[in-house]
């Protein structure tokens, strides 16, 4: 036992005035002889032994109560043993780092892995003396203070703590930390200390790194995780159009992967569609493995699905969400520069089955391109009629026709042009000013080159996966050599920083040129995987669509979402999962809500009519998969058990001054009671 005020103590000697009183009270009077009153006497002897314990119980609470007094004075206080072993005999700065990431919804014996977190985190608090100031940081991603600042009101600490929820965020280890950093970076305490509250796991931090605190600061760990869970998740649903299995019917490929040391075996796989089940199936997963299962299903009304799997110790990540891309009817005009019989030696071919391949059913000529007037040629087609025109190859264009498609591009139309023999020598007629680009005096350069990884950050590109996979192991053997202007974007370049494809805008339209062919006279990249998902990127880019990829359509919790449907709207409202709706005021607009995984609707008001949804700015909110993988971060030494790093059980300060003034109303009503005659 210690004492913080000890001079309080002095008040102890007070106890000897009650005693002194009680002894100044037992004066024996002076003896009279009187005969009556032998017969009191005998009566007294009967009481007095009653009486001496009455007093005497009087005497010891008021010597209690003086006593007491004395002692909340000095602030009595027990050293008891605590979780986090966070003993300081000086004045100390604590940051509390708290993970709230998906992960820690693992359920165990005790509860889940943040309700041991929290719990563990409000016995620090409780920890805290008067002279401890604390700052409270979340990290999920990305992380964030919830006492932004080192305070001494360890009740606003201990409420910030209480009020914590566990979420569905990736942990952002680096992100908390630096923000602990910040915040403790300015205290003038002894002790200046992080405590992390964490199940451990490898996800939240870089490969081969840890959790890392600033200089200046010490670390304390709290480990909270289970040894050796077992994990079963989807961690990925790829869509796509399938018609080789009819019509309108769509591909849901989902990614099933067992985190755990045993073999799962006919797990139940279903497809709900509108919150009902349409298919079910079996999947057997090996030891650490992943394994897909394929449904196949029309979706003729609405576009959202899901695919489950049965719930386990990690509930969060059993579900994964999808919002399939049903294309709408795109007016696309394609034009053939260089028609072939041979279908397969086709200038559009490749192109046109792509298209084919995505829902979409272009328009396409092959007509003479100087022959403005011909009956079946691009002439007889106004381009304003098409919301985004194709040039495959063609010769160059005469005067009348270039002025005409710089006005269907300025007036808001798309423009794809690809080159080829033909395109190669009208590059030097006046081209180069509607795409952005500058041509070489020799404009075609012999190969062969290789394409470099898209630029996700641009559209089109962003179409792709950061690997690029499907798209860079194509061969090219010519291109155009050109070199993009300024303003000018350039989503996909050449392994030599050559522009390979070229985005650019002229007042409200669009206008994409590609240095080589869509056939295979120029090179592979027909047949490669990614001409397919480039070819939807075109027509998304060049008609104005932002959504055209499941990829943009998802959203990881916590991340802001840009809302911006086309035309002018009145009001943007977002329906949560849970059925909330909020009012996002006119577009554009960012919504900074999505934090639990589903389906979040977009509906619009425009001038005319009332709200409806629109579909291509409605999203789904996905959880990262990387923190379905329970794998656990090894101490030092390469002991995983529970303590963490330096931690141990230590002592800390429990104070018995409440519990002291508690019990002293008792002993009033008690000291009352005894003196009552």
């Amino acid at each position: 036992m210690g004492f913080v005020s000890p001079l309080f103590l002095v008040g102890l000697v007070a106890t000897a005035i009650p005693l002194v009183l009680h002894l100044l009270r037992r004066r024996q009077a002076p003896v009279v002889a009187f005969g009556p009153i032998e017969l009191l006497l005998r009566a007294e002897r009967r009481v007095r032994r009653r009486v001496r314990l009455r007093d005497l119980a009087l005497l010891g609470v008021r010597i209690a109560l003086v006593a007491l007094l004395a002692l909340a004075g000095a602030r009595p206080y027990l050293r008891v043993p605590t979780v986090a072993g966070l003993a300081a005999g000086a004045p100390s700065s604590l940051v509390l780092v708290l993970d709230d990431s998906m992960s820690m919804q693992a359920k165990g014996a005790r509860g889940s892995a943040f309700e041991r977190a929290r719990a563990a985190a409000l016995e620090v608090v409780s920890s805290m003396g008067s002279d401890d100031n604390a700052a409270v940081v979340l990290a999920g991603r990305p992380a964030r203070a919830v006492v932004g600042a080192l305070s001494f009101d360890r009740g606003m600490v201990r409420d910030a703590v209480a009020g914590a929820r566990v979420g569905w965020r990736a942990t952002d280890a680096d992100g908390a930390m630096a923000i602990a950093g910040r915040l403790i970076a300015p205290s003038a305490q002894p002790l200046r200390r992080i405590v992390v509250f964490s199940d451990m796991a490898a996800h939240g931090v870089a490969p081969g790194a840890g959790w890392k605190a600033p200089e200046g600061a010490e670390l304390r760990v709290v480990d909270v995780g289970t040894e050796d869970l077992s994990n079963v998740a989807v961690t990925q649903i790829v869509s796509r159009l399938a018609p080789e299995a009819g019509d309108g019917v769509f591909a849901i490929q989902a990614s099933i992967r067992n985190f755990g040391p045993r073999a799962l075996s006919e797990a139940v796989v279903t497809l709900e569609v509108g919150g009902h089940a349409v298919a079910r199936g079996f999947v057997d997963v090996p030891a650490r493995a992943t394994r897909q299962k394929t449904f196949f299903h029309a979706f003729d009304g609405d576009p959202r699905a899901d695919v489950r799997i049965a719930r386990d110790e990690l509930a969060a990540d059993d579900v994964r969400f999808v919002q399939v891309d049903v294309a709408r009817p795109r007016r696309l005009l394609v034009v053939d520069g260089d028609p072939r019989p041979a279908r397969y030696d086709d200038e559009v071919f490749y192109l046109v089955r792509a298209m084919e391949a995505l829902g979409l059913a272009p328009t396409v000529t092959d007509a003479e391109w100087e022959d403005p007037g011909h009956a079946d040629g691009a002439g007889s087609n106004r381009f304003t009629d098409f919301e985004a025109v194709l040039l495959a190859n063609v010769p160059a264009p005469s005067a009348d026709r270039l002025e005409e498609l710089r006005s269907y591009v300025r007036r808001g139309g798309g423009l794809f042009f690809a080159a080829g023999d033909n395109a190669a020598r009208a590059a030097s007629r006046n081209l180069g000013e509607l795409f952005g680009v500058t041509f070489s005096e020799a404009p075609v350069e012999e190969g062969p080159f290789r394409l470099a990884r898209p630029d996700r950050s641009l559209p089109i590109g962003d179409a792709f996966s950061p690997s690029g996979s499907g798209l860079i192991s194509a061969r090219i053997d010519r291109r155009l050599r050109v070199r993009a202007r300024q303003g000018t974007q350039v989503p996909l370049h050449f392994e030599d920083g050559s522009p390979a494809l070229t985005a650019s805008r002229a007042g409200a339209g669009r206008a994409v040129l590609l240095a080589t062919s869509i056939d295979r006279d120029w090179g592979d990249l027909p047949i490669r995987p990614g001409f397919v998902v480039l070819a939807r990127a075109l027509v998304d880019h060049l008609t104005g669509e932002r959504t055209g990829s499941a990829s943009r359509r998802e959203i990881l919790p916590g991340q802001p979402r840009v809302i911006q449907p086309t035309g002018a709207v009145r009001k943007i409202v977002v329906e949560t999962p849970r059925g909330a709706s909020i009012d996002l005021g006119a577009g554009p607009a960012t919504f900074r809500g999505a934090e639990e995984p589903g389906f979040y609707r977009v509906l619009v008001e425009r001038a005319h009519g009332g709200l409806a949804e629109d579909t291509q700015s409605s999203f789904v909110v996905n959880p990262d998969p990387s923190e379905s993988d329970p794998a656990r971060l090894d101490r030092p030494g390469g002991s995983r058990s529970g303590g963490w790093l330096t931690l141990a059980s230590g002592l800390r300060k429990l104070p018995l001054t409440p519990y002291i003034l508690a019990t002293l109303p008792l002993l009033v009503a008690l000291e009352t009671f005894l003196r009552r005659r």
